[in-house]
């Protein structure tokens, strides 16, 4: 993609991600915070998997640097879906974390704030590492991240269903 292509495509997904925000304010009053982050994040581990298997797709077929048109157009879609649901998973996670910490909300926001930026940084520096292989490692530290997420999220609302 040419630098205007990439600008207007990280554009899009904003979009998503702020139509997604907007989507949970209309909803978070009607269902579970943690039900929505659940089905957010499995949205987003399906987006993922999609991603890894189009992004294997096109290494196999020798375009590891350049996708061919054919399998471009899924690739966005398949980002799209994994990174949209994070307006709704990322509030109620938040949301949920702090409910937890009543008399202590600004010091755990403080650190959930801190811990992003670190993860930002090493992953940052994991892809640094496996430049060749952007769409594949990417994708493959979503799918495990989103994995792990489910796996948290799915244990939460069901202790939110036992209390």
């Amino acid at each position: 993609m040419n630098p205007a292509h990439y600008g207007m495509l990280f554009g899009v997904f904003a979009v998503g991600s702020i139509g997604a925000s907007a989507i949970n304010g209309v909803l978070v009053g009607r269902v579970n915070g943690a039900s929505l982050m659940l089905w957010a994040l499995v949205c987003a581990l399906i987006g993922s998997v999609a991603s890894l298997g189009i992004g294997l797709l096109a290494e196999y077929n020798g375009s590891a640097g350049a996708y061919p048109e054919v399998l471009l157009v899924p690739m966005i879609i398949a980002v799209f879906l994994s990174l949209a649901p994070t307006g709704i998973a990322g509030p109620n996670a938040m949301a949920s974390a702090l409910s937890a910490q009543e008399g202590q909300a600004g010091s755990a926001a403080a650190l959930a704030g801190t811990i992003q930026y670190v993860f930002g940084a090493l992953a940052s520096a994991l892809f640094g590492l496996c430049a060749h292989r952007v769409a594949v490692s990417l994708s493959l530290f979503l799918l495990g991240a989103y994995a792990l997420a489910v796996i948290l999220a799915a244990k939460s609302r069901s202790a939110a269903t036992r209390s």
